[in-house]
């Protein structure tokens, strides 16, 4: 009976590296050839690449919005990075695409940095206010450090949890030990790295949960956003596109001779339809509620709250309708109204 030869340990890795989503295996790669290149020559520096608010708001350095991301201080550090890359990054380049993905890790990282920026600079005028206070001047320089330097991609990984957490089921695993909701995962997370590693920026990852929700509840779905990303696609290279790291599928079948033309249907994921999309935000919705009606109920709380304050303080009874409609009778017969 013959045997079929096994795989060696280099083809093993050549498949592995070829089966990698392209837009994950990209990331991956810059990062180590950074790392690498900073470890041994020092080229690029880290204070040359790490984003920090007044080198950016005072020199104009913009560049660093983007590129404090590819920079890793030490092989834990990269190591972790890279780890949750390989899982997160890949689940969510198959649901969304390569492409789709690319351009949401741009605009999350230019939504982390636009929003470490707002903190920082709303607590550095704090700190200039109560100079005396040396206990705000401890708290923020230790959660916030609004002076340090802030480097890693591990605040687009806490946006990507976002995304994962909002597609996946209702309950997500805590390190294989407890189910945890969906919901308040990102933020039990958030606690546990910044207690077990003190190291780390909180306010990074904190920026980059916010911009996951963000995104997800208001950009995600949006029709001109989900144009653009079509228009684009449509304009990539079919030798890009027919590539097997395109649009792959988690648990990739043996390759198989594909026409450089491949339709968009063959594809693992199509957000080409606006109405897919509003399908999903709508499943999405129903499982785990959203963020817009919880704003709206809250909104809604507040204004009975300030019209039966109105009444109360004019003498006048008021209703409550279920349409979200209140009326009150005034002394002259006429009616007052306010709809949401």
């Amino acid at each position: 009976m013959e045997t079929q030869p096994q795989e060696s340990l280099w083809t093993k890795a050549k498949n592995w590296v070829l089966s990698v989503p392209l837009f994950v295996k990209t990331v991956f790669f810059v990062c180590i050839v950074v790392y690498l290149s900073n470890l041994i020559f020092d080229v690029p520096s880290v204070l040359s690449f790490a984003f920090n608010y007044f080198w950016v708001t005072r020199k104009f350095q913009l560049w660093r919005l983007f590129s404090y991301t590819i920079m890793h201080l030490g092989l834990l550090h990269i190591a972790f990075n890279m780890m949750s890359l390989m899982t997160i990054g890949w689940a969510l380049e198959v649901r969304l695409g390569s492409l789709h993905l690319l351009i949401t890790t741009l605009v999350l990282i230019l939504m982390n940095s636009s929003i470490n920026m707002l903190t920082s600079a709303i607590f550095i005028d704090l700190i200039q206010l109560n100079e005396s206070t040396v206990a705000l001047n401890v708290i923020v320089g230790f959660i916030f450090a609004p002076s340090g330097f802030h480097v890693g991609y591990s605040g687009v990984l806490f946006a990507y949890m976002v995304f994962t957490t909002s597609f996946g089921p209702v309950q997500q695993s805590l390190f294989g030990i407890w189910n945890v909701p969906a919901k308040i995962y990102p933020w039990i997370l958030l606690v546990i790295t910044s207690v077990i590693f003190p190291g780390v920026s909180f306010i990074g990852h904190l920026c980059g949960v916010i911009s996951g929700y963000i995104f997800v509840y208001l950009i995600l779905n949006f029709r001109p956003y989900n144009a653009m990303v079509k228009r684009i696609d449509q304009m990539i290279p079919s030798k890009i596109t027919s590539m097997s790291s395109y649009y792959p599928s988690i648990a990739p079948e043996p390759q198989q001779e594909q026409s450089s033309e491949r339709t968009r249907s063959e594809r693992t994921v199509d957000f080409d339809t606006v109405e897919e999309a509003d399908q999903m935000q709508e499943m999405r919705q129903q499982e785990q509620g959203s963020v817009p009606s919880a704003i709206k109920k809250g909104y809604l709380a507040v204004k009975q709250s300030i019209v039966r304050l109105y009444h109360k303080l004019r003498g006048t009874p008021a209703q409550e309708v279920s349409s979200g409609e209140y009326w009150s009778s005034r002394s002259d017969g006429r009616v007052l109204g306010s709809q949401v």
